[in-house]
């Protein structure tokens, strides 16, 4: 015959098993303190690109060769460097087809070679080809308006599907390449002036949430977890590295802060300047931050 403790015993380890299971089935994204997960590396700075060529960047991106693309919503412009910071190539738009730029917020290089940049004025996507050749618009509706009223934000997942954030209306987008707004995810209250987008290879979608954190979907826009409440106050920029890493800039600290795939706290890295958006160069390791207060873009090597 059982004791009263054994068999409270027992129950409380029932309880903290019950317990157990339940957190696992739910999110994988949770806070902590700093991981004891290995931290890439320390940033080396490496210098500055774009100085005196660049006005206002906001949004860059990287293609698999290395170079960078960045949107200078200052002149209405895309350029492109190349890996060493040398400026390759410009455009502003063109006559037919796409029309000129006005103020061009982001862009992303995606797995069909070609390059998406979102038009902050016109609330559409342009799609490009390496060489800054125009291809198609995306975003216009069968009537020639846009769903979209003040985007800041797009990031492609791996099957191509186009998200956006839009700042006006606190709002998620997702794109169809015909140029529809295929479905629009804003439970009320959710997102608050969001910045900055990136998809990981699991597909899930991070926004920088002007709350002090970040907000993380799944592939079908419902929301699973934040990452960096009560450690994040202003987050602007937002990238994934290719281990799933999550790199966070904010400009209210002067940081960079990097999260472990599962939303731990890994390091921060302090700047002496206030980081715009971010963008990981998976080809050399380089980290890439926009320096909006100078125009100019500040580049990192990634320690091992």
């Amino acid at each position: 015959m059982e004791t009263i403790p054994n068999k409270f015993l027992k129950s409380l380890l029932l309880c903290v098993l019950l317990l157990t299971a339940l957190n696992c089935a739910g999110t994988n994204i949770r806070l902590g303190s700093l991981s004891e997960h290995r931290v890439p590396g320390r940033l080396k700075f490496i210098g500055f690109i774009g100085e005196g060529s660049l006005k206002r960047p906001l949004g860059l991106t990287t293609d698999p060769w290395g170079n960078l693309y960045i949107a200078d919503s200052g002149d209405n412009r895309v350029k492109k460097f190349d890996s060493q910071g040398m400026l390759l190539d410009e455009t502003e738009g063109y006559g037919q087809g796409g029309g000129r730029f006005s103020h061009p917020v982001d862009l992303s290089f995606g797995g069909d070679l070609k390059l998406y940049l979102l038009d902050g004025l016109k609330g559409e996507v342009q799609a490009l080809d390496r060489d800054l050749g125009f291809l198609f618009s995306i975003g216009k509706g069968s009537e020639g308006d846009s769903p979209l009223s003040f985007p800041s934000g797009l990031a492609l997942d791996r099957s191509g599907r186009i998200f956006v954030i839009d700042s006006r209306q606190d709002g998620l987008f997702l794109l169809s390449p015909e140029g529809e707004s295929q479905r629009f995810y804003s439970p009320s209250g959710t997102i608050l002036k969001p910045m900055d987008i990136a998809v990981d290879s699991q597909d899930r979608i991070y926004v920088t949430d002007g709350t002090g954190r970040l907000l993380v979907f799944d592939f079908v826009g419902a929301l699973i977890g934040t990452i960096g409440e009560g450690i994040l106050i202003g987050p602007m920029g937002v990238a994934i590295d290719g281990a799933g890493n999550i790199w966070v800039s904010e400009q209210p600290s002067r940081s960079i802060f990097l999260f472990s795939p599962q939303g731990e706290l890994m390091e921060e890295y302090p700047l002496p300047f206030p980081p715009g958006k971010l963008e990981i160069s998976p080809t050399d390791k380089k980290l890439w931050v926009v320096d909006q207060s100078e125009a100019r873009v500040a580049v990192y090597q990634i320690g091992q």
